[in-house]
């Protein structure tokens, strides 16, 4: 899951998300009563489920190093990987829309956080879906700022040590929020994606009540809350985004005015 299957991932830093779904139970959204009610502790069995993984990879893949301090994720790296592996342990929550339709669309997962013993629902298969039909409703436009933002937090740190604390999930959330409008350019105008993401985020920061509106792309939680993005890293991010509309007003003027084939390569 994640960005790889949508697209929006950036080939040099992304890693890959590996859903390991217990099969022995799943979650019915009430009122769904199981025909054979579970007996066991879905926590615990998600616990023992990633434990014996942990055994397991650290048995076949001796060159890699297996980090199991993540809270949601068994993370393997090294050896003869060219990326991060994130395991993300879980099951599957079917909804009443699920069970209705029979679309995946609709179809959740029960995700563990083992740290806080629980588990957090999630629609990964939503997200993908409504990422890839917002893209074409604007000619490619929404993955292709999601890239560029996501490049844009990866060159900050490594050009000038600055840590922009936003999940890639965030980003995609972030760009998915922005009217169509904002997004459906021609291709000889792709550069006014930055300044229209500019003025995006400049509302963001100075209007409360429409940044606590904002929802992840599958809906299931705020985009800025303790668990998602805090308002101090978005100004870092539209600081860095600031920084590189200057760098181009200052190579090519006007450049949000008239675009030539040299600038359209920018983007």
């Amino acid at each position: 899951q994640g960005s790889v299957p949508n697209n929006i991932h950036i080939k040099l830093y992304s890693d890959v998300d590996l859903l390991a779904i217990n099969a022995e139970f799943e979650t019915l959204q009430l009122p769904q009563v199981p025909a054979v009610p579970y007996q066991g502790d879905p926590v615990q069995e998600l616990k023992k489920m990633r434990q014996k993984s942990h055994q397991i990879l650290d048995t076949v893949y001796t060159a890699c190093t297996i980090d199991d301090t993540h809270s949601k994720a068994l993370r393997i790296s090294g050896g003869s990987l060219q990326r991060h592996i994130d395991i993300v342990f879980c099951n599957y929550y079917n909804s009443n829309d699920y069970v209705r339709t029979k679309n995946n669309y609709y179809r959740g997962i029960n995700v563990l956080d083992r740290d806080n013993d629980r588990r957090i629902l999630n629609f990964p298969f939503m997200h993908i879906q409504n990422i890839n039909q917002k893209d074409l409703r604007v000619n490619g436009n929404e993955k292709r700022l999601i890239r560029f933002l996501k490049t844009l937090k990866v060159d900050a740190k490594e050009d000038s040590g600055v840590k922009i604390d936003i999940s890639s999930y965030d980003i995609a959330s972030l760009v998915y929020a922005m009217d169509d409008s904002d997004l459906q350019l021609a291709p000889s105008k792709r550069l006014l994606l930055l300044n229209r993401c500019r003025n995006f985020f400049n509302k963001i920061i100075t209007d409360k009540a429409f940044r606590d509106g904002l929802l992840v792309v599958n809906g299931t939680r705020n985009i800025f809350c303790s668990d998602g993005v805090q308002l101090s890293e978005l100004v870092k991010l539209n600081k860095e985004l600031d920084d590189v509309i200057s760098d181009i007003l200052y190579e090519s003027k006007p450049i949000f005015e008239t675009l030539d084939k040299a600038e359209i390569n920018y983007l």
